[in-house]
């Protein structure tokens, strides 16, 4: 019977993968069977994987083979050919030495390509320790040519950064700018950072992300990339993205970890104010999840039995009657008592209590103009630039971060101070209740994703609680005769209402 071999290819970069490697490997490791009267069974191969830092043995298609010998899948005696040992390998000499060693004492014959060499355990125990240093020194120069080239990329990436402000990191940026032409800077592209200030200013009225993208949708907005309608999770990418207030924040990977180093301020040119894109993200993190509504239940995700605290989930017997209802999810299981709220009935109240609210005034209407939100969002930066230092010191990788950061401990607490101050002076409006047109239907979803926050409801005794995003909060409650009553947040004004038939 034949012997088994297993080939083993491996590459850095997806882009030899055009180039001669992938070709060469293959017909070598085919010849080399033929000669040698050994049948080839499969191919192993991590196009595109690092092998200096071992990813390709930990989680890569060598990982697999390993595991396979590990089994006793793969018979003793069987042949692992390669073109050279730093395909299995650049890591760092000890651990390179001891993966190429646990292959062989496996029983795994190492085949290189390069020198037409092979690596037997019998060979060695029987006295070829020549072998073994061959080995040590190609894994060895194989380790330190990779390290050598890393510390020359990171030294060209620490000039580059060095000389910001003369020239730019790389060419790649966002998609609403675009490089100079002598490379010193980046140019707003005027059409495209219209739309990008157009969705911020949407964001800045309430609506959500799904919102934004139907209307860039249903308006024809050209798109930036090669896709040919607008999607949620692009829309989802350009909120996040503070590019657009200037800043850019590089990125290496060390020991297989993304680290971040200081954020770069105006590297771009700021296209949004960022007491904008504060409060834009703090309307975002108030807004309630709306993952798995219906399609018509505007109160999905807002609306929860106080009872269980489960979701207020729409039932449709025969809507065109008004035979729906709102019930509690417990209820709909059989975990509570089922308490249905007839759902025309529910929307109507609650648009009183929208219009109610729109014709108060709030105990404090000062306007902030987005200092408050722009002070979290900066407190909030400043304790991940606090934790990434922790972990620079406790790994000692550099001798300033104990001083920075002393330096952005004072900058914390100076930043909470401020917070303290400026909630004690205003409210965080995040819409304005009066300027929503409440019989506008259409918009209902949008509108009370904008202005509500939670709806406690009590179907059985047809009550509901209502808390909106300003910081207000209405009390109903339908009593006899169908009469309701509404308790606004500052304890005063009370109105008595007849539920049936709402006033709209």
């Amino acid at each position: 019977m034949k012997s088994k071999a297993y080939s083993y290819l491996r590459f850095s970069t997806l882009d030899q993968i055009h180039g001669d490697s992938l070709r060469r490997q293959t017909e070598a490791a085919a010849a080399w069977c033929r000669n040698n009267g050994v049948t080839l069974v499969d191919s192993y191969r991590d196009l595109g994987v690092s092998a200096f830092k071992g990813k390709n043995a930990e989680t890569g298609a060598l990982s697999s083979f390993l595991a396979l010998v590990k089994k006793d899948r793969i018979a003793k005696g069987s042949y692992l050919i390669v073109e050279s040992l730093d395909r299995i390998s650049r890591n760092s000499i000890l651990e390179a030495f001891e993966l190429f060693v646990s292959i062989i004492r496996a029983g795994i014959i190492v085949v290189t390509l390069s020198d037409n060499h092979t690596y037997d355990v019998d060979k060695i125990n029987g006295g070829n320790f020549t072998d073994l240093i061959i080995s040590l020194t190609v894994l060895s120069r194989a380790h330190e040519e990779s390290r050598t080239k890393a510390l020359r990329l990171a030294a060209a990436w620490d000039a580059k950064r060095r000389n910001i402000g003369k020239r730019k990191l790389t060419s790649r940026c966002v998609a609403w700018l675009r490089l100079s032409k002598d490379g010193t800077s980046f140019e707003p592209v005027p059409e495209k950072v219209a739309v990008v200030k157009r969705i911020f200013d949407m964001a800045s009225k309430g609506m959500g992300k799904n919102g934004i993208t139907k209307t860039l949708r249903r308006e024809g907005v050209k798109t930036f990339g090669r896709s040919k309608v607008w999607h949620i999770s692009y829309v989802h990418k350009i909120l996040d993205n503070r590019a657009v207030i200037g800043e850019f924040a590089p990125a290496t990977k060390r020991n297989g970890k993304k680290t971040f180093f200081e954020v770069i301020p105006n590297y771009y040119p700021a296209i949004i104010k960022r007491e904008t894109f504060a409060t834009v993200q703090q309307l975002r993190k108030s807004r309630p999840s709306y993952r798995g509504r219906s399609s018509f239940n505007v109160f999905s995700h807002l609306a929860y039995d106080g009872a269980t605290n489960t979701p207020m989930v729409y039932v449709n017997k025969k809507r065109n009657k008004g035979w729906h209802y709102l019930v509690s999810a417990a209820g709909l299981r059989g975990q509570a008592d089922y308490r249905a709220w007839q759902y025309d009935e529910f929307q109507g109240l609650f648009l009183l209590i929208c219009q109610n609210a729109a014709l108060q005034r709030q105990t404090n209407d000062v306007r902030d103009n987005g200092k408050l939100d722009l002070v979290r969002m900066e407190l909030e930066d400043t304790k991940k630039q606090i934790a990434r230092l922790v972990d620079f010191l406790a790994r000692g990788e550099s001798a300033f971060v104990e001083t920075k950061l002393h330096e952005l401990e004072a900058q914390r607490l100076r930043q909470e101070s401020t917070i303290k101050d400026l909630e004690s002076e205003v409210l965080a409006k995040p819409a304005d209740l009066s300027k929503v047109n409440w019989k506008d239907t259409k918009a209902l979803r949008e509108n009370l994703r904008a202005t509500v926050k939670r709806i406690t409801v009590d179907a059985g005794k047809k009550a509901f609680h209502a808390e909106f995003l300003d910081g207000r909060f209405y009390t109903l409650e339908v009593g006899k005769n169908d009469m309701a009553t509404i308790t606004t947040s500052d304890g005063d004004a009370r109105r008595v209402i007849h539920a049936r038939q709402p006033v709209l």
